[in-house]
C-alpha cells in the first residue's frame, strides 16, 4: 500500500513524465507484438520502447524483463543478426 502511495505521489509530482512511461510502455508492448510471431525473438516482461526498436536477421534475440531502449537524437536503436547461429541477449534490469 505504501508502495501505490509513492507512485502517485511521484505521478502527482512531475505528470509529463508519467504520460512519457506510459508512451514507452504502450510502445513496448507494440513492439513485443509486432514480433510474437517469430520464435527467434522473445521479449520479457516490463520493456519500454522511448523509441521504435527495429530487430532484424535470422539469428535469435532474448531482451530480459525490465529493460529499456532509448534512441539517439540521430537514429533509433536496431538489433540486427546477420546468421542463424546469431545470439544477441539483453539481461533483465538494463
Amino acid at each position: 500500500m505504501n508502495m501505490n502511495r509513492q507512485k502517485l505521489k511521484k505521478i502527482k509530482s512531475n505528470p509529463a513524465e508519467a504520460v512519457r512511461v506510459s508512451i514507452a510502455m504502450l510502445r513496448g508492448y507494440l513492439v513485443k507484438l509486432r514480433h510474437i510471431t517469430n520464435s527467434n525473438i522473445s521479449i520479457g516482461l516490463g520493456f519500454r520502447a522511448f523509441s521504435w526498436l527495429r530487430i532484424t536477421g535470422s539469428g535469435k534475440v532474448v531482451i530480459g524483463d525490465r529493460v529499456s531502449a532509448y534512441s539517439s537524437f540521430l537514429r533509433s536503436p536496431c538489433i540486427v543478426t546477420h546468421t542463424k547461429d546469431a545470439r544477441v541477449i539483453v539481461k533483465s534490469g538494463v
